[in-house]
């Protein structure tokens, strides 16, 4: 922020450097106000972009892990398939379990 820039906000406040003759609070209170959301709002615009990356790569993620545990599912249910045989009732049985423990 530069002096022109903080000049400037005193004039968009209120102050009139050649009538200025006392304090008067609320021109002080608008001053203020000016200054600090001149200070904060480039801040606040990046926080604004960050926190949309993180949800960007936080669903990202979650979608990875979801696939990551499906095929785990997928595997295990295999194996059973593979060790008790596709037609036995009861590893057929555990296999449609492990399989749907990731359907709601």
């Amino acid at each position: 922020m530069t002096r022109d820039d903080i000049i400037k906000m005193a004039r968009e406040a209120g102050f009139n450097p050649v009538s200025y003759t006392g304090a008067n609070l609320e021109l002080f209170e608008r001053f203020a106000a000016l200054v600090a959301d001149s200070a904060i709002k480039p801040w606040a615009d990046q926080l604004d972009a960050e926190r949309k990356r993180f949800s960007e790569y936080n669903e990202m993620v979650v979608g990875a892990m979801q696939d990551v545990r499906r095929d785990e599912r997928e595997a295990c249910a295999k194996a059973v398939e593979d060790y008790c045989g596709a037609w036995d009732d009861e590893g057929y049985a555990l296999a449609t379990a492990i399989r749907s423990k990731g359907e709601k």
